[in-house]
């Protein structure tokens, strides 16, 4: 969805509805820009992750607690979760 947006520096996600959503694959890939992101208002239950921050330098990600077995995983160790 986001794939590839160099310059974009946030995105206001709080009114997303990921209820149907199985798939977030390279969602915010190369999005170099991008420093932080609050995904605690989304729903991972139902949801593929697999290469979600590829190609991003630095990021802090906030997450809910509850997910922390779905993020616990990712490859790029430049992503700080922060879990609420």
């Amino acid at each position: 969805m986001f794939d590839s947006c160099i310059n974009v520096k946030s995105i206001n996600l709080k009114t997303f509805n990921i209820k149907i959503v199985v798939n977030m694959f390279g969602m915010f890939l190369s999005c170099m820009s991008l420093n932080q992101l609050d995904l605690s208002s989304f729903d991972f239950n139902n949801v593929k992750i697999n290469c979600i921050f590829d190609g991003i330098n630095s990021i802090k990600v906030i997450l809910k607690k509850k997910y922390k077995n779905i993020f616990h995983n990712l490859y790029n160790k430049n992503i700080e979760i922060i879990y609420i």
